[in-house]
């Protein structure tokens, strides 16, 4: 659902890549924002599982690599948006999570 929100909102996404010394403290606390929904999962999901820091921080860095890079791809149509592309996308999620158990 986040990944399909980016790509439908092309506004948004294009917040995502914003360089953040060039913010204000508002503009960083609202683009912080759009990420919290991921966060609070990878978050919830890490004191559920008991994932150490180190593996905490690699997770967090995987999924959010998998979700802009998939955003990016989409939106300039480099992978097609289809629903083969979205099961491509879920299974990459599910084996980063999956390999992050200690």
């Amino acid at each position: 659902a986040n990944i399909r929100f980016w790509i439908a909102n092309p506004n948004f996404r294009s917040i995502m890549t914003l360089d953040e010394s060039s913010l204000d403290s508002r503009q960083r606390e609202e683009k912080t924002k759009l990420t919290e929904g991921v966060r609070a999962l990878i978050s919830d999901y890490c004191e559920e599982n008991s994932v150490s820091e180190a593996s905490r921080a690699k997770l967090d860095f995987s999924l959010f690599s998998i979700i802009y890079g998939a955003v990016q791809m989409l939106g300039s149509g480099e992978l097609d948006n289809t629903a083969d592309s979205m099961d491509m996308i879920k299974s990459c999620i599910k084996d980063v999570i999956s390999s992050s158990k200690d």
